[in-house]
């Protein structure tokens, strides 16, 4: 993936609904080594477990034919603590998603990307989409067969056909939130470690048919990828992108992954407080959060460019359209910028917006700020000049 695309899903990630699936087989897209399963091979399996082992090689190592307990996922979970942070995960967990979903049980994603990272499981007997699920600053996942360390609901006890059959609406469920509530008219789906049919969650895209056009990105293809009949309806309807790549290494490849312990530092989502992040030249990305204290001390006529700006957690449906259209026409910047955003295909290009857009990046090109000067944008009442504030904003 060419980094011009790349750096595009990392603004659509940051700026759209994006939710991040990962697979049973997340945990290896980095480096080919999976760390929940080498460590429970290592410490409770006494190495017997097959290279590449899948759920059902742990489950028959442990207990054979019979079924796991509380007391055996106690002991997977005891594991996790032996397991070195995941610095590359959490990079990629801090790239502003609306949220997570996973068919994993492992729960690295939450123990094993350092301290002071805000996640919230998603309680498993909710079963009803809530709009506050969708937050760029605080992180919520979906496990969708349970986790070891009990914050859902433990794992199926069996990896048979029949138990997992028993897990199949509440999946489905859970799944249809990304289609009928999450990602409508734009958004965006990252997919990695999944196999469309080894994996737990198979139906996982049985109902993507309506999604918006290329909103799924299915990461670690492979030939036998394609061959799948519901991926390829997709491809054929250009609903998904299919790149060979781990979503690790592509963001790797094209100078987007740090995984080095600084950009961490001081770095916790505080209640109430906006985040800006930067991705800098070198591909090092900052995170400057703006308590609330000093949010309450700026004057209400100032628009602070957070990671947030723009994005009202859903799109505006069809029954919000024409109340929506008639504050856009109003030109009142207070009633949301998600009104001025490209998808609701509301604001029209203007020459004025080129002009103004690169007279101010000339200025701000100049090394100096005392030579930016101010710059004053005349025009009649009802001319458009918010909206071409707000334009050059975006």
């Amino acid at each position: 993936m060419d980094s011009e695309k790349m750096r595009n899903l990392v603004d659509r990630i940051s700026t759209e609904p994006s939710v991040l699936f990962l697979g049973q087989k997340y945990l290896s897209t980095y480096d080919g080594t999976d760390a929940f399963i080498e460590a429970t091979n290592k410490t409770l399996c006494h190495d017997t477990l097959p290279r590449h082992a899948s759920y059902s090689d742990l489950w028959e190592a442990l207990k054979g034919n019979n079924p796991l307990q509380k007391e055996d996922f106690e002991k997977m979970f005891s594991v996790i603590h032996s397991i070195p942070d995941q610095n590359w995960l959490r990079y990629i967990l801090s790239m502003r998603w609306g949220i997570v979903y996973t068919s994993a049980i492992d729960t690295c994603i939450a123990h094993c990307v350092g301290g002071d990272f805000s996640f919230s499981p998603i309680p498993s007997d909710h079963n009803g989409f809530r709009r506050e699920y969708m937050s760029k600053s605080h992180l919520h996942c979906v496990y969708l067969y349970g986790a070891i360390d009990g914050s859902s609901e433990y794992p199926p006890a069996s990896c048979d056909s029949s138990t997992l059959r028993r897990w199949r609406k509440s999946v489905n469920d859970r799944v249809s939130w990304i289609y009928n509530d999450i990602i409508q008219g734009y958004g965006v789906l990252v997919i990695d470690g999944w196999d469309a049919d080894k994996d737990w969650a198979t139906s996982l895209l049985d109902n993507a048919t309506d999604m918006p056009y290329e909103s799924i990105y299915l990461f670690s293809a492979t030939e036998e990828t394609k061959n799948n009949q519901t991926i390829q309806e997709l491809i054929e309807d250009q609903k998904i992108v299919l790149v060979k790549e781990s979503f690790a290494q592509a963001l790797s490849n094209c100078g987007f992954l740090n995984t080095t312990d600084e950009i961490y530092d001081d770095y916790s989502f505080e209640p109430d407080a906006k985040t800006i992040t930067i991705q800098e030249k070198n591909g090092k990305t900052r995170f400057i959060q703006i308590p609330k204290s000093i949010l309450s001390s700026l004057d209400s006529r100032i628009v602070l460019f957070d990671d947030d700006l723009g994005y009202g957690g859903r799109p505006i449906d069809a029954e919000e359209k024409g109340e929506s259209f008639a504050k856009f026409l109003q030109q009142d910047p207070t009633s949301g910028w998600q009104l001025f955003m490209p998808e609701t295909g509301y604001h029209f290009p203007r020459e004025i917006d080129k002009e103004l857009y690169e007279l101010v990046n000339s200025k701000l090109l100049q090394k100096k700020s005392s030579r930016w000067g101010t710059i004053i944008l005349e025009g009649a009442s009802n001319s458009g000049k918010t909206a071409a504030l707000i334009e050059l904003g975006i």
